[in-house]
C-alpha cells in the first residue's frame, strides 16, 4: 500500500522495510546522528525527523533526537528527490545549489557520505520498496 510522503504511515511502513533489511547490511565505518526539517510539505507545516545509522542502515523516524551531530534543513520537494532516488550525485547537487542546509558538525557528515559512497544490491533493493510505497 503506498502512502503520501513522510506521512505517519510512510515513516511506519519505512521502517518496518527497515528492520526487513537490518540484518542484510555491515554496521557502517562512520555513525552518525542526524535531525531532519522538512521545510514546505504539503500541508504547511515543517516536518521533523531524525535519522542514524547505529544499525547499519540509515532509520528514520519522527521527531528529533537531543544531541545529533548535524542537523538538516531542505524543502519537502527536494526530500522527496533525495530520499526516494538513492543517488548520493542528487544528494551533493542539491546541497551545492542551497537546497539543503547543514547545522552541525559537516566533517562528520561528510566522512559518513566518503564511507559509503557506493550503492549495493541491497541498497537499491531499498530504494525500490520505498518509491513503492510512496504515493504520487
Amino acid at each position: 500500500m503506498a502512502h503520501p510522503f513522510l506521512s505517519t504511515a510512510w515513516v511506519e511502513a519505512a521502517l518496518d522495510l527497515q528492520d526487513e533489511f537490518v540484518d542484510r547490511v555491515p554496521t557502517p565505518a562512520q555513525l552518525i546522528k542526524l535531525n531532519l526539517t522538512i521545510t514546505e510539505a504539503p500541508d504547511g507545516e515543517d516536518i521533523d525527523l531524525h535519522l542514524e545509522n547505529a544499525s547499519g542502515l540509515p532509520r528514520l523516524s519522527h521527531g528529533h533526537l537531543e544531541n545529533p551531530d548535524a542537523t538538516l534543513i531542505t524543502d519537502f520537494a527536494t526530500a522527496k528527490s533525495v530520499f526516494l532516488a538513492n543517488n548520493q550525485q542528487a544528494t551533493m547537487q542539491a546541497f551545492m545549489a542551497g537546497q539543503i542546509r547543514v547545522i552541525g558538525d559537516m566533517a562528520k557528515l561528510m566522512a559518513v557520505q566518503i564511507s559509503d559512497t557506493t550503492p549495493t544490491d541491497i541498497h537499491d533493493e531499498l530504494s525500490a520498496r520505498l518509491q513503492a510505497i510512496t504515493a504520487d
